[in-house]
């Protein structure tokens, strides 16, 4: 036996293996520096896909959830996860990583927690962008039929998006953020005509500021079957993806600076558009109406006003 190479290598309980990436030097690394506050800003607002959020979970909360208090569901939904953001910001600032949710359980729960989490995490969002996929295709589809007289099978649209995403993706992250902070610009600015437009005629019925309860938004408010749970579940949903300015900690100029405060604005940011909208889609069916129109053609609920 070498003694030598097993005195360098020392004995089991005093090896040291280096488990976080950012930290070692034998593995390729994402570029530093690379984003400023907007970029984080755009690729975390953009990832919680606005238009997306709207169109596919308010009509849901409308019709089978809290009935017309859904845009009360924003406003607690902005609440709690307000909430939870002093919670992870704290870690963000602690512990800057690429791994995200990962990293941080890994950091104070151990590599098996860390390890089930993040699988879990993986498997969610599979499931997730599948269901994003779906809405994707389904408005797609409808535009260019209405619009242009082209109708293809629904997962030719889906198939094309995934291929345009994959391809943003082999490129440098910078593109991918100027691009997002396109489309965000673009379907934020449809969303806030839409809901001033509704807002300033009054809406179906006029100016009703019931929706925006908070004890609505627990109970069901003009709905049958109320299923409040459903309506927050849905609200809370529309902001997955605000949560990954954690994972652009190593690209972004500041991490400790910059991911708090684009986590925070964005929270914010999403918390307003998406309860005005939600209750200007309401107003714009009017309280008589609004669960029973979204309940029986949800993927219309916004086009038909």
């Amino acid at each position: 036996m070498d003694t030598n190479k097993a005195s360098s290598a020392g004995t089991p309980h005093e090896i040291t293996e280096e488990f976080d990436v950012a930290r070692r030097d034998d593995v390729q690394k994402l570029r530093p520096h690379a984003l400023g506050l907007m970029g984080v800003l755009f690729i975390a607002l953009a990832g919680a896909a606005p238009m997306s959020a709207m169109f596919g979970n308010v009509p849901i909360a409308v019709g089978f959830g809290n009935g017309t208090a859904a845009a009360g569901g924003f406003i607690l939904g902005t609440i709690l996860l307000l909430l939870f953001s002093v919670g992870y910001v704290a870690m963000v600032r602690k512990y800057t990583s690429a791994g995200g949710f990962y990293s941080f359980i890994s950091h104070g729960l151990g590599r098996p927690a860390g390890m089930a989490a993040g699988w879990s995490s993986m498997a969610a969002y599979c499931l997730f962008e599948a269901g994003e996929w779906g809405i994707f295709a389904f408005f797609t589809k409808s535009t260019f039929k209405e619009y242009l007289g082209i109708d293809l099978p629904w997962l030719v649209y889906a198939f094309a998006g995934c291929a345009l995403v994959a391809l943003l993706t082999y490129f440098d992250v910078e593109l991918s953020a100027k691009i997002l902070g396109v489309a965000l610009l673009l379907e934020a600015a449809v969303l806030l005509i839409m809901d001033l437009f509704i807002l300033f005629k009054g809406g179906k019925d006029g100016i009703d500021y019931s929706p925006l309860s908070l004890s609505g938004a627990l109970n069901g408010s003009n709905i049958a079957a109320a299923a409040p749970g459903v309506g927050i579940f849905f609200a809370l949903w529309s902001w997955v993806g605000f949560e990954c300015t954690a994972n652009y900690a190593e690209e972004a100029k500041d991490p400790r600076r910059m991911v708090p405060r684009a986590t925070y604005i964005a929270v914010i940011a999403l918390g307003i558009l998406y309860t005005l909208t939600a209750w200007a889609g309401v107003l714009g069916h009017g309280l008589t109406n609004a669960s029973d129109d979204a309940a029986n053609d949800a993927g219309n609920f916004f086009y038909s006003i």
